[in-house]
């Protein structure tokens, strides 16, 4: 259980520089565009340069995340378990025989 927890901080790490690397490829795209072309290029397409440039690490974020929560969830299922468990009557005591 405390192997899957470490999976899910690792993943969830992970997921965080993943979406900082696409802030860093989505900046350097434009400044790179912007400095190539200057005011020539058209707008959509300096946008979809930088959507190109940002979308394999957007990808491996959200699969990231997706480990992450895949890894919490499994961490949380046997303590569900052990309260449907626990939800159960209790015997009742058995009253005790006299020997005489």
């Amino acid at each position: 259980m405390n192997n899957w927890k470490t999976i899910g901080q690792i993943a969830s790490s992970f997921g965080i520089i993943f979406i900082a690397f696409a802030a860093l490829a989505a900046f350097f795209e434009y400044e790179t565009l912007s400095y190539l072309y200057g005011t020539v290029a058209p707008v959509g397409f300096i946008q979809f340069s930088v959507l190109n440039a940002m979308l394999p690490y957007l990808m491996l974020a959200v699969l990231s995340f997706i480990v992450a929560a895949a890894s919490r969830r499994h961490t949380k299922e046997p303590l569900e378990e052990r309260e449907s468990g626990q939800t159960q009557l209790p015997l009742e005591p058995q009253p005790e025989e006299s020997v005489s």
